[in-house]
């Protein structure tokens, strides 16, 4: 009896996990006096050390219906495909599977290129590569009156300055991501994008343009489990409740077939043997997203290097020689 209450507690505290969530993964611009909240966001970031595959899918609602124009920044230009919501009942159903058995101890301007415009389900995306945020914002500006999105959309300083943060780190590849909002929840078919990635990532800091409080899940599939101390110190793993556990554990190739047939293409040198889930979260403000989610599975480690100069001693403003061996 002690058991089946504990496997109903940990089966609740899932459902709880996999509830709608809040949407932090692109940045939003309402292009109304609407206020727009997302009551569901769900990603799935599969890496293999150099490709990405990132699943997404979100629950929307406004005050009022409406239109928003989401953005993505991404670091190499992505392929575009349509996802499914199988995607994320496959991973809910993986989850539940490995429960604890016990309690543990185109057209151009300067700057700026489209590269890629289709429309796939509710989604009408169009992918830009631009080095230039004046150039970026021109078009955001430029888009939006042409679609008859808003004539009075404006960019703020406080988004102004999170582009150009991106802009610095060479994030050069943005999705402009067309929805209808509505005043009742209603879940956006999901959009796989994917591209090349030095490291794991995950856009958060785009979405401090939006306010108010949220709660993130994402399900991370990488070759080697992550450690705790990777991950943003704001956020944290998820864990299986109420017995504490952390929620990490291999998949087989099954399994991640079942999640996307892709997925197997991403990872085929693992002959069986599987890839490594991991659930993390996050749970606060939308203004204190300061940083994205980027794991390098192996970092490259520090050396210190010898510097030589022509003599000892220095007058002040007088010329030095120096010579830096790496």
């Amino acid at each position: 009896m002690m058991r089946q209450a504990l496997a109903i507690a940990l089966i609740m505290s899932l459902l709880f996990l996999l509830a709608p969530l809040g949407h932090a993964d692109r940045c939003i611009l309402p292009v109304t006096d609407a206020d727009v909240y997302g009551p569901g966001q769900k990603a799935i970031v599969a890496w293999n050390g150099q490709v990405e595959r990132l699943i997404l899918s979100t629950d929307l609602y406004a005050t009022m219906d409406t239109r928003v124009l989401e953005i993505l920044p991404l670091p190499s230009e992505p392929s575009v495909d349509e996802g499914t919501f199988e995607s994320f009942q496959a991973v809910q159903q993986l989850m539940m599977n490995n429960l604890p058995r016990v309690a543990p101890t185109g057209k151009e301007l300067q700057g700026l290129e489209i590269v890629f415009h289709e429309r796939i389900g509710a989604h009408d995306i169009t992918v830009v590569e631009a080095t230039s945020v004046d150039e970026l914002i021109s078009f955001v500006l430029k888009y939006a009156r042409e679609m008859g999105v808003s004539s009075a959309l404006s960019v703020d300083q406080e988004t102004r300055n999170i582009l150009e943060d991106y802009s610095t780190r060479a994030f050069n590849y943005w999705v402009f991501d067309l929805v209808d909002v509505y005043s009742a929840t209603k879940s956006v078919e999901p959009v796989v994008y994917e591209f090349q990635s030095a490291k794991l990532y995950y856009p958060l800091k785009v979405s401090a343009t939006a306010k108010g409080r949220t709660d993130i899940v994402l399900y991370l599939i990488t070759p080697e489990p992550i450690d705790e101390q990777v991950i943003p110190a704001k956020m944290r793993f998820a864990r299986y409740q109420p017995i504490d556990q952390q929620i990490q554990f291999q998949l087989s190739s099954q399994d991640l077939v079942t999640i996307d047939p892709n997925l197997a293409e991403l990872f085929p040198a693992l002959d069986g043997a599987g890839a490594w889930f991991t659930a993390v979260k996050y749970e606060g403000e939308l203004q204190d997203l300061d940083s994205d989610l980027e794991v390098s599975l192996h970092p490259t480690s520090c050396r210190s290097i010898e510097v030589e100069t022509d003599k000892a001693e220095y007058w002040l403003g007088e010329r030095v020689r120096t010579t830096v061996h790496f």
